[in-house]
This record gives structure tokens, C-alpha cells and sequence, in this order.
């Protein structure tokens, strides 16, 4: 299939008025366009890699942590029509038995397309948590950093446990993360830490922090903590939620130029997104939307109620270059968790993940694997 005359956002972070090839679910050089697949006038739109969530909970009046299989198909369904195209959907502290539920429906639909996003990992933010930082994660479910409940939650996972978050002041966080990081990817956050505290994560093999700015001490001129840390360590990620609700505008912007290419764009969405004004489970927690702001039934701030794509869109609102933007939501968190020799641009050998959006960010169209979803 040959798709032509639209202007596609490039490995390079460069926009081009070009056509590309797609041939068996892949990005390919014209040279191998003999199928006879056809050909899809784009009309000037643009297309851009499909953005892949590393940080979403839920959407749709379906959450990961407490829903079955059939709630997780329909989570990938969601995202599906609104531009993601790859996913690692995110657990909840809760008890073990329930994530290891959630895991194994994770484990399950690993590798299955049919039902929208693909999922390529699995988030375990919690239970390694600090108490004074939990943010909306109930107290009762946190429990000090462990390789064999790690190992005993990964077991269940069948391997596909991609990130963790810790609370580097934790118990035993500094050894943990020097022996789970062989597995999988350590995020710093929910932490009280100070500055010489998260340099030791970062030395010890920590390369993400989970939601920048939310859940941790702010950057201080004497105190500059886990943010001061990150900046100064060239290999960490650094999560944003550019929703509008958890980070003001200025201080995305600075993290754009604190983390020059490792900013990675989250939705961190609860089952709320997507169903305005209905409460939805969140792990073990109710949720609800209140003036747009997803909350637990108290009223304190839970995860959003967003999706990344509405996340790309705010971020080039509030004056991110639409370049960074747009990598921020596809190269970067495929880097960030290793799969970018297979997914994250638009490029020849890669999975046929992309989307068509007009003028003023109007999604059009999502494939994936180079059929048509949305």
C-alpha cells in the first residue's frame, strides 16, 4: 500500500512532503510496494508515528488493576480510536492477588492486535512507594522494595513487567534497583528523596521518574532533590502529564528544556476518561471527575482524565514545538522502554503504527499493523 501526498513527521524530528510504503503489517521501501495494496490519497494531512502510553491505568469505565480481560480489550479498543497505537497498561498498589490478576490478563492479550492498542509491558506503579508521597495509592497496599515479590509478580506477568516505580528512600531501594533493573526498567518517584539519595538510583541503574513535579519535592535552589538529580543524569526519562490539571504550563515548558528529548508524555488516565461523570474503580479506590479533574471520593487528585493524544495537543497549546511535542509521545517512551527498533517512527522494517490528523489536530485515522482501526 502506498500512501501518498502527506506531509509525515520523520525519524529526524523533521515534517516532509513524501509518500511511504506499508507491505504484511510493516513500514517498507518503495522497492518492496509490489503487492498491488492500492493506494490512500492523505490530502495534505499529516501522519505521525501511533503514540505509545507508558503510563495509563484505565479509560472507557475500565481499569487495569481491578478489571478482567474483557475490560482490557476494551481499554485497547479506546485507545485505539484515540491514537495510541501501543500501550503498557499500569497498575495500582493493591493486593498482590489482585495484581497478579491483572498481570496474567496482561500476559494473555500480549501479542493479540485484534482488539485495538497493543500492549508491550506492563507499569507496576506500586507498591515500592513512599507513605508521605503516595499521592492517590491507599497506604494499606505499600510495602517496602522486595525481589521476590517483584519476581513472584513478574512470574505472573509471564516476563512482562517493562517499568517499576520506587521510592529511592525506601527500605532496601538502592539494592533492589541494582538487581531488578536486569529485568526491567526502575522509575524513580512517589519518593520523599533528597538530591544525594536519587544520584544514588540513578547510579544504581534507575533511568525513569514517574510523572515529573507530581509526587515528589519541588526543585528547590538548596533542595533540589530527585528533579535536580534527573536533570543532571543523561540517560533518565522523565514522565509528564500535560493535561492541563497536574502540571501549569510554565513548568512544562521547563521540563521540555531540562529534559531535552527525554521528556516522555503520559496520560497516567483512570477509568474516568472517556465516561465524564460516572464513578469508576481505580485498583481498589473509587473514582470521579469533578470540574474535569479526576479524583478519589474525598476529592484529592488522582491520576487524569486525559488522553495522550488531548496530552500532545495541550503540550503544543502551552508552546512545545509540535516536533517535541510529537516526540515526546512516540520516540521517546519507545525508547525509553527499549522498543524503538520496532515501533516509534515511521520507518522501513518498523510495525505500521501510525495516525492521519488535520489542520488544528483533528485526528483522522489510526492504523495499526497497517489496517485501518479508527
Amino acid at each position: 500500500m502506498r500512501y501518498k501526498n502527506g506531509i509525515v513527521f520523520c525519524e529526524d524530528g523533521r515534517f516532509r512532503k513524501k509518500d511511504f510504503f506499508v507491505r504484511d503489517g510493516l513500514f517498507c521501501d518503495a522497492a518492496g510496494d509490489n503487492d498491488g495494496g492500492g493506494v490512500v490519497d492523505l490530502g495534505g494531512k499529516t501522519a505521525i508515528p501511533g503514540l505509545i502510553d507508558t503510563h495509563i491505568h484505565g479509560c472507557g469505565g475500565y481499569d487495569f488493576t481491578s478489571g478482567d480481560i474483557d475490560g482490557l480489550k476494551k481499554i485497547a479498543g479506546f485507545l485505539a480510536k484515540n491514537g495510541v497505537t501501543s500501550f503498557i497498561p499500569t497498575s495500582v498498589s493493591a493486593p498482590l492477588c489482585m495484581l497478579k490478576a491483572a498481570y496474567k490478563n496482561a500476559a494473555e492479550l500480549y501479542g493479540q492486535h485484534d482488539y485495538g492498542a497493543k500492549i508491550v509491558g506492563i507499569n507496576a506503579e506500586g507498591p515500592f512507594l513512599s507513605d508521605e508521597k503516595r499521592g492517590a495509592h491507599p497506604p494499606e497496599y505499600l510495602i517496602a522494595p522486595s525481589l521476590a515479590v517483584f519476581s513472584d509478580l513478574n512470574n505472573a506477568a509471564d516476563g512482562l513487567i517493562k517499568i517499576v516505580c520506587v521510592a529511592p528512600e525506601t527500605d532496601g531501594a538502592i539494592d533492589f534497583i541494582k538487581s531488578a533493573v536486569k529485568s526491567c526498567r526502575i522509575s524513580a518517584g512517589h519518593t520523599a528523596c533528597d538530591y544525594d539519595t536519587a544520584k544514588r538510583a540513578f547510579v544504581a541503574g534507575a533511568t525513569k521518574v514517574t510523572h515529573l513535579y507530581n509526587a515528589m519535592p519541588p526543585f528547590l535552589h538548596m533542595e533540589p532533590g530527585i528533579i535536580g538529580a534527573a536533570t543532571e543524569s543523561k540517560n533518565v526519562y522523565a514522565e509528564l502529564i500535560c493535561d492541563g490539571v497536574h502540571v501549569h504550563e510554565s513548568a512544562v515548558r521547563a521540563a521540555f528544556k531540562l529534559f531535552p528529548h527525554r521528556v516522555v508524555l503520559i496520560s497516567d488516565s483512570l477509568s474516568v476518561c472517556g465516561v465524564n461523570g460516572v464513578e469508576c474503580l481505580s485498583g481498589t479506590s473509587v473514582v470521579t471527575v469533578n470540574d474535569e479533574r479526576a479524583v478519589l471520593l474525598g476529592g484529592r487528585l488522582a491520576g487524569s482524565n486525559s488522553t495522550l493524544f488531548d496530552c500532545v495537543k495541550n503540550a503544543v497549546s502551552m508552546g512545545i514545538p509540535p516536533k517535541d511535542a510529537i516526540e515526546a509521545a512516540t520516540k521517546i517512551p519507545a525508547l525509553s522502554v527499549r522498543i524503538f527498533d520496532r515501533t516509534g517512527s515511521i520507518s522501513v522494517g518498523k510495525a505500521a503504527d501510525f495516525i492521519v490528523y488535520a489542520s488544528g489536530f483533528s485526528l483522522e485515522a489510526v492504523y495499526i499493523d497497517g489496517k485501518r482501526v479508527s
